[in-house]
């Protein structure tokens, strides 16, 4: 919660202790929750569907191992079972609504039972729209039961009977959870079990092929000099690299992946940096960029030029100059990072370390290179090919 959020809490809170004042604490607590919701529909505006399921910080203590779509799924399912089966006692907005169809979820919980890769497993199953369309349902129904609260209502006790119906609830979810995980467990056994039979079988090629590379040798020591024939023992296929910017099916390599959640996350992975910077952050941060010939970067230039000088006889000239890129491209990564939620005025830049910035870089253009073999099977950017300059926060790669 930033500084004016925190400001508004207090506000709120002190308001409503006093009767006189309840109702202005209810309209400042309206204020409230508008920002927080205007907040959570930036985030939707302005990240990827993996942003909200990215987990940098899976092992670290605190909230911030969860990750955003988890985060708004929990507040809301509090806020629904709080406002609906214990102060209102009606039918939740969930049930209602019909959102765990709607959603895709496999839970009716808070989701407070789920840790670490539990959490982005079940993310990525969630349907983002629906899950906004059920926020702002929420958001809206508890509002109206506020706006009917009265000051006398703060003191009133909650029936122990919604008490034991969320309880029943909950212990009917975990029975239902731990049937699932017991079935989990069986596949996983079946699969386990699967794999071992598999590596046994390779371990039943590696005699053979041992015994194999053996006879071999002997007839090689058999007919060297003997100007006959010279058997060479085949080696292990090797990634091969590419020579320029082109794919094997010849077309352009898609240098985008480089700044995509697939690749920025596996860059992230396991990285303990002096500052928590996030997917989002790094994404904002990067920038790749093909490199011109020299030709047409001069080219480019004088007409840069003949525009600044409003020279109208030669447009016609500047349409037919053809940019040529040379096998080369730049990524750069400025060190400075803001969420991107955050207002500029406000935000204070977290700063890494030069030796973290040519670490990330590099393992970047490995995440890139992993991509590449994954897609085009065996193809890879050349290691002897790719630098990484910290002073200048880039990496370049030339063929």
């Amino acid at each position: 919660m930033n500084k004016e959020w925190s400001e508004q809490n207090k506000k709120m809170q002190s308001l409503i202790k006093k009767a006189d004042t309840f109702e202005e604490g209810k309209d400042v607590l309206f204020t409230l929750r508008d920002d927080l919701m205007d907040s959570l529909l930036s985030l939707k505006a302005e990240l990827g569907r993996e942003d909200f399921d990215s987990m940098p910080y899976i092992n670290a203590d605190g909230y911030h191992c969860k990750n955003i779509a988890y985060s708004i799924w929990h507040i809301f399912r509090i806020e629904d079972i709080v406002a609906h089966t214990l102060i209102n006692g009606d039918e939740e907005v969930f049930f209602s609504g019909n959102y765990q169809s709607r959603i895709n979820s496999p839970l009716i919980t808070t989701g407070n039972e789920l840790v670490k890769e539990q959490i982005s497993d079940f993310t990525k199953q969630l349907d983002l729209d629906e899950l906004y369309s059920y926020i702002a349902e929420v958001k809206n129904n508890t509002e109206e039961i506020i706006r009917n609260l009265k000051y006398s209502d703060l003191k009133a006790k909650i029936l122990d009977e919604r008490r034991e119906k969320i309880l029943e609830k909950a212990n009917e979810e975990n029975d239902r959870i731990k049937e699932e995980y017991g079935e989990v467990e069986e596949k996983i056994k079946e699969l386990d079990a699967q794999i071992e039979e598999k590596r046994k079988k390779l371990s039943d090629n590696d005699l053979q092929r041992e015994k194999l590379e053996g006879e071999i040798k002997v007839l090689q020591e058999k007919t060297d000099g003997s100007g006959t024939r010279e058997w060479v023992v085949p080696e292990d296929p090797e990634y091969t690299p590419v020579t320029d910017l082109s794919a094997p099916d010849g077309s352009d390599l898609d240098l985008n992946q480089i700044t995509s959640a697939f690749v920025l996350q596996q860059a992230l992975e396991g990285m303990e940096l002096s500052q928590p910077v996030t997917l989002a952050m790094l994404r904002k941060n990067i920038s790749i960029e093909r490199v011109l010939t020299d030709e047409s970067r001069r080219a480019q230039e004088l007409a840069s030029k003949m525009v600044d000088d409003k020279n109208n006889a030669a447009y016609t000239q500047i349409q037919s100059v053809r940019m040529v890129y040379d096998n080369k491209f730049v990524v750069r990564l400025t060190n400075g990072f803001i969420s991107p939620t955050a207002r500029e005025e406000d935000a204070k830049k977290l700063v890494l370390e030069d030796g973290e910035v040519k670490l990330l870089l590099d393992r970047i253009l490995s995440a890139y290179n992993d991509y590449l073999v994954l897609t085009y099977a065996n193809v890879k950017l050349p290691d002897d090919e790719l630098s990484v300059k910290t002073l200048a926060a880039q990496a370049v790669r030339s063929s």
